[in-house]
């Protein structure tokens, strides 16, 4: 039991540490970042929300990612006899255990890989229905603000005419955008209305390509996962065989041996 504790701690010990000294470090890098940019650039903008949440959650996948490894290591180990089990056949058969071992942290890996994927997936699609909420809300603001323009022009009866910032004309940019005569408001809204429709289309398109490959993930990860625990599982077996069946040959060494001697005993006394 000794044993199987110090065996744990060893390997434990480092892994911790670099786990840890890495999420502190990247948690330094991600809060500078964050509130460089946040000062410099985006001080008053809707996206600073944005970007508070993406902050959250990259601390949070990468903290659930530690969580997920520490735990791993601290859980592996402490089953019920496995591990004392196989260090001792690990002695007699040191290659077929190493063996072992290795199958099983590549396949651990993989699951690892796909979980991080499938979370980055989660979170891209997240990120894509907030970015065009904010920009969905902004243009609508606009909107509102170009309304009210409009109607105060009617009011004096003055047609409406859009101002200019610096070298950019309104007037030429609805030109190049809505083609000549596209100004009056049916047309606008025809083309605003074709817009919008091509937007809508193109994100639900791409929603459902990230859907699909989230779904096709997640079969690959359970699919992944069954094999992993089936392979485990006839392994602990074969393992278990083979302990039953050198603990057997150790009981039948034993009792020739004894009998030996008792039939030795037995002549120099009779």
């Amino acid at each position: 039991m000794e044993q199987e504790f110090q065996f744990r701690e060893e390997l434990n010990e480092p892994l911790i540490q670099v786990i840890n000294t890495g999420l502190f470090d990247h948690k330094i890098q991600i809060a500078d970042f964050f509130r460089q940019v946040s000062s410099e650039q985006l001080s008053d903008s809707p996206l600073l929300m944005l970007l508070d949440e993406l902050r959250g959650e990259s601390e949070n996948v990468l903290c659930r990612y530690a969580d997920y490894i520490l735990g791993f290591i601290s859980t592996s180990y402490s089953g019920s006899g496995v591990l004392p089990s196989a260090r001792g056949l690990s002695s007699k058969e040191p290659d077929e255990v190493s063996e072992l071992k290795i199958q099983i942290n590549e396949k651990d890996d993989q699951n690892r890989r796909l979980n991080i994927q499938n979370d980055f997936l989660k979170g891209q699609l997240e990120r894509r229905e907030k970015m065009l909420a904010i920009q969905r809300q902004l243009f609508l603001k606009e909107l509102q603000v170009l309304k009210e323009q409009l109607f105060q022009k009617a009011r004096i009866g003055e047609p409406y005419v859009a101002e200019k910032f610096d070298n950019f004309n309104p007037e030429e940019w609805l030109d190049k955008l809505l083609g000549k005569g596209g100004m009056d408001e049916d047309s606008m809204k025809k083309k605003i209305e074709e817009m919008m429709q091509k937007l809508t289309a193109r994100f639900s398109e791409e929603r459902k390509k990230l859907e699909s490959q989230i779904k096709i993930l997640e079969r690959e990860k359970n699919s992944k996962v069954a094999e992993l625990e089936k392979e485990y599982k006839l392994k602990i077996a074969e393992l278990e065989n083979q302990i039953s069946r050198l603990t057997l040959k150790h009981i039948i060494k034993y009792y020739t041996q004894f009998n030996t001697h008792f039939l030795q005993f037995s002549r120099v006394y009779h």
